[in-house]
């Protein structure tokens, strides 16, 4: 892209958040904005609140009356699981329900990948 004169990038590659290579590369040379959180300050970011994301779902369950909710992350090495998972916390210490690990199963954002980790979810607790 660089060698074709583009005029930014706008950069959609959360697989790319850790990866200090990128930056050494487009630093200072090109404006560049990610979808995703990057591990350089130097870029800006066009982003959702995951915190709100993991939040306001498990307010709703309770809401409605739950009180052992599950929940499915994303792979945890990635900031923004850790993020959906601390809301999902959050909505659970709101509401005086405690955190229990065993209704967390992690997930790959991939549907077959999702289904195993509901079923590993479900044989944990089938409740």
């Amino acid at each position: 892209m660089l060698e074709q004169r583009v005029d930014g990038i706008i950069l959609i590659a959360p697989h790319l958040e850790r990866e200090a290579g990128i930056f050494d590369a487009l630093h200072g040379r090109i404006p560049v904005v990610s979808t995703h959180w990057l591990a350089d300050d130097a870029f800006s970011m066009v982003n959702t609140d995951d915190l709100l994301t993991g939040f306001v779902p498990t307010q709703h369950l309770i809401t409605a009356g739950h009180t052992r909710i599950g929940t499915i992350t994303g792979l945890s090495y990635r900031s923004l699981s850790h993020m959906r998972l601390l809301g999902y916390q959050k909505a659970l210490a709101s509401a005086n329900i405690a955190y229990q690990p065993d209704l967390v199963e992690e997930g790959d954002w991939q549907i077959a990948g999702g289904y195993q980790a509901a079923c590993r979810l479900f044989q944990r607790a089938p409740d």
